[in-house]
Parts: C-alpha cells; structure tokens; sequence
C-alpha cells in the first residue's frame, strides 16, 4: 500500500511537488563524474570531492561518509587507489 500522499506511479507522471529537485552545481556534476569515472576508469579525486560535499549540503548531514555517498550515487565501492 503506498504511503499517505504518494504518488501511486511511475516518476514521469508523478506532479511536480513530488519529485525531489537537484541544483544546478549537481546536475553539472554528474555527467562529468559519470563519464570520467565509470566510463574512462579515471580516478577523478577532485570530482567525488565535490560529489561529497554537495551530497552532504544537499542532504543536511555534513557526516555523511565519503563511501556511502559515492556509492549511491556512483554505484562503485570505494575511491580508487
């Protein structure tokens, strides 16, 4: 049973108020991050740097492990050696 105020389907149908925005630092992260690590197996230190620390303003929580939001967004285990 989906929760009280849900949108019952699929995020592109769902009203605007429901989906959960990204600034604009983000969106101009991600591809680069994406592309630099995942397809060109680079290590991009600087890049997930700055992942964390917008994840951890984004989020309100400056204790976020480094790992743990990597991960979710990168799906990789850990920073590269």
């Amino acid at each position: 049973m989906a929760a009280v105020g849900a949108f019952p389907g699929p995020w592109w149908k769902a009203p605007p108020s429901d989906i959960r925005g990204t600034d604009d630092d983000y969106d101009r992260l991600m591809p680069e991050l994406v592309i630099s690590t995942i397809v060109l197996g680079e290590p991009a230190r600087d890049l997930r740097t700055k992942l964390v620390e917008l994840t951890r303003r984004r989020s309100g929580s400056a204790d976020a492990p480094a790992g743990l939001v990597q991960h979710s967004a990168l799906g990789l285990r850990s920073d590269p050696s």
